[in-house]
C-alpha cells in the first residue's frame, strides 16, 4: 500500500535553433550539432531545414554545450549554450559568408608612357608562378599560399571580411605587399 503522492515532471524536452545568413534570410542545409562540454563527440548532429529550423530531439537536455554551425560557402560559428529545462530555444545562428579576393600579378615595368602622351603604350605584362599568401590582421597566414596562373590571375577563396596583407615570392623578382580590407563581398582587385 502507498500513501504517498507521486509527481511526475517532464525531464526530456527538445532544444532548438534557427540558423541564417547575414541578411537575416533563413539558411537551410547547414550542418549544427550541439556538443556537450568537455566533450568531443557531439551529442546531437542535424541540418537546418528551409526556414532554417534545426531541433535536437526529445531528452534529459541539461548543461553546458557548444552550439556550431557550418554551411559550404560560409564561416562556421561555435557559440557555448546553457541548456535549462525553462529555455529550450538555444537562439538564431547568423552564419557570414566566405568570400574571394581576386588579383592579377603584373610587371609594373611594362606600364609606361613611352611617348609622353598620358596614356599607357606599354600592355601591363603578367607574371606567372608566384607564389602569394594572405596574411591577417594578427600577423597568421590564412589557407595555403597560392601561385599566379600564366595571365598573372590569382584568388583567395573562402576569405572571411577583414583586413588582410598579400605577399609575393619568385626567384629574381622584387615585389610589394599589398593591403586589401575585404568588407562584405568578393573583392576583385582588378588591373
Amino acid at each position: 500500500r502507498f500513501l504517498g503522492k507521486i509527481i511526475l515532471s517532464e525531464t526530456a524536452f527538445e532544444p532548438y535553433a534557427y540558423v541564417f545568413d547575414d541578411s537575416r534570410a533563413a539558411l537551410a542545409d547547414a550542418t549544427v550539432t550541439l556538443t556537450a562540454e568537455g566533450e568531443t563527440t557531439p551529442a546531437a548532429t542535424g541540418t537546418s531545414d528551409s526556414i532554417g529550423y534545426i531541433s535536437f530531439g526529445k531528452a534529459a537536455w541539461s548543461g553546458t554545450y557548444t552550439l556550431e554551425a557550418s554551411k559550404t560557402g560560409y564561416a562556421t560559428v561555435s557559440v557555448d549554450v546553457e541548456i535549462v529545462k525553462t529555455a529550450r530555444f538555444l537562439g538564431k545562428i547568423i552564419l557570414s559568408e566566405r568570400l574571394t579576393i581576386i588579383g592579377k600579378v603584373i610587371d609594373a615595368k611594362t606600364d609606361r608612357d613611352t611617348d609622353d602622351d598620358g596614356t599607357n603604350d606599354v600592355d601591363y605584362t603578367p607574371i606567372d608562378g608566384v607564389t602569394l599568401t594572405l596574411i591577417d590582421a594578427d600577423g597568421t597566414q590564412v589557407g595555403d599560399p597560392v601561385v599566379s596562373a600564366t595571365d598573372g590571375t590569382f584568388s583567395f577563396n573562402d576569405v572571411d571580411s577583414g583586413t588582410y596583407t598579400i605577399t609575393a615570392a619568385k626567384t629574381d623578382c622584387a615585389f610589394i605587399d599589398e593591403t586589401v580590407e575585404v568588407l562584405d563581398e568578393d573583392l576583385d582587385m582588378g588591373v
